[in-house]
């Protein structure tokens, strides 16, 4: 059930409480007499009406950002690829545009070397050999 159905049903419950106390004058609520209610129900009834009004706004002010971000990303994804094309996928202009430059890319071996320079041995079955290899 969403929220709006739960609402309008709250609202609609409380309107039939209002007019049940209203014939029945004599029930308190803790100090809650019905005409006090009454004025507790309008005023929710009318919030209620006003943020829905609202809600519907925002949904087509939401659609409308959604669309213009799908544009300004395509544009400046094109955008971006241009420079790459005038400047070349290396140059510090395609790096400024958020690109990565084609010559910080790291090979396989530069990434699997350790921070002593050693080329760790090869994993077999999920297990790393520790017996160590002997490079030439």
């Amino acid at each position: 059930m969403t929220k709006s159905i739960v609402l309008v049903t709250l609202v609609v419950n409380a309107q039939i409480a209002a007019e049940f106390w209203e014939s029945h004058p004599e029930i308190k609520l803790n100090e809650i007499t019905g005409p006090q209610f009454k004025k507790l129900h309008a005023a929710f009834s009318t919030l209620v009406d006003e943020c829905t009004r609202k809600e519907s706004e925002l949904r087509e002010l939401l659609t409308q950002r959604e669309k213009l971000a799908a544009e300004v990303k395509s544009l400046t994804r094109r955008f971006r690829t241009t420079v790459s094309g005038i400047y070349g996928a290396d140059s510090a202009e395609f790096e400024k545009l958020g690109g990565k430059r084609t010559g910080l890319h790291k090979s396989r071996k530069t990434r699997r070397e350790t921070a002593a320079g050693e080329i760790p041995p090869p994993v077999s079955n999920g297990v790393r050999n520790t017996v160590p290899v002997a490079m030439s």
